[in-house]
């Protein structure tokens, strides 16, 4: 019995707290800012609440249902978000701290520009989110969802995004650095004109993707699949590709200085030239594009592919 009041008393105070600041948001000295910190609202039913800019610190909202609520600009620090429903939530330029959404929901989420710091979102659900031009720090992806998600322009460091499923995600012009990538896997990812230095990609599983003019410093991509990429123009120098499956992927105009390409397929590769194969390092287990074995030898004819091309 106890519960059930205390439950009612928080759900009066909750309306009013929310009544307070919708009229903030209109006239600040008609109103008051929402502060939710401290308070303890599992399953809390804020559906479409109106919370920009509000402030929650050491707030409690597991399991709770916020579906296309509006938190652009909030304050969240140390929050529990557990298995929360956040799909269609507007969480543009807020800032997230410490903030726990293990297994939430955010499908069709809008975390533009938004500013994630040490923040766990592992086995969260972000499918069609868009984060772009956000900035993450420390945060922890692994084993998420971002088929389809917007990830233009993000800025992203030490984050792990290790299992995470990226159907179609578009990180165009993104800026990683010291991020785990370890076992991703989608079809159709796009790097394109990304920035990606000191992150690991170990054995994704990315056919493809395309990496376009990107970027890439200190990568390590151990036994990686790339089949099917898109690698015109990008900058490879120094790149790991040992034992990286990358068959029928293109390379016009790529700078493949010492990149390392030792037990690496390259059968059927377009537009790789005799000067890119010389620069790069090549073994007697390396597939070269004709389907022989090298390592490559200048005037081998071994960089023309197996098969015609059908474009």
């Amino acid at each position: 019995m106890m519960i059930v009041e205390d439950e009612r008393k928080m759900a009066v105070r909750l309306g009013l707290i929310l009544e307070a600041h919708r009229a903030w948001l209109e006239r600040p000295e008609s109103g008051r800012r929402a502060d939710l910190s401290g308070a303890r609202l599992p399953g809390a039913d804020l559906e479409g609440a109106q919370l920009q800019g509000a402030i929650l610190r050491d707030t409690c909202l597991t399991g709770a249902r916020l579906s296309r609520a509006d938190l652009s600009g909030a304050v969240l620090e140390r929050v529990d978000l557990r298995h929360a429903m956040l799909d269609g939530a507007d969480l543009s330029s807020a800032e997230l701290r410490a903030v726990r959404l293990d297994g939430a929901v955010l499908a069709g989420a809008q975390l533009v520009e938004a500013h994630l710091y040490q923040t766990s979102l592992p086995k969260a659900g972000l499918d069609g989110a868009r984060l772009v031009g956000a900035r993450l720090e420390e945060c922890d992806f692994q084993h998420a969802r971002l088929g389809g998600a917007s990830l233009h322009q993000l800025r992203a460091s030490g984050c792990d995004f290790s299992g995470t499923e990226l159907n179609s995600a578009v990180f165009y012009a993104a800026r990683l650095s010291g991020c785990r990538l370890v076992s991703v896997s989608g079809d159709r990812a796009v790097f394109s004109s990304a920035h990606l230095e000191d992150c690991d990609f170990r054995l994704a599983l990315l056919p493809d993707a395309n990496f376009q003019r990107a970027r890439m410093a200190r990568l390590h991509c151990f036994r990686t699949v790339f089949r099917g990429g898109n690698f015109e123009e990008a900058q490879l120098n120094g790149v790991e590709m040992s034992g990286v499956d990358l068959g029928g992927s293109r390379f016009r105009d790529a700078n493949l200085m010492a990149a390392d390409l030792r037990n690496a397929n390259l059968r059927d590769c377009r537009g790789l030239s005799v000067a890119q194969l010389m620069q790069a390092r090549t073994d007697s287990e390396t597939t070269l594009p004709a389907g022989s074995k090298g390592p490559y030898l200048r005037g081998s004819g071994a960089e023309q592919p197996a098969r015609p091309s059908s474009h």
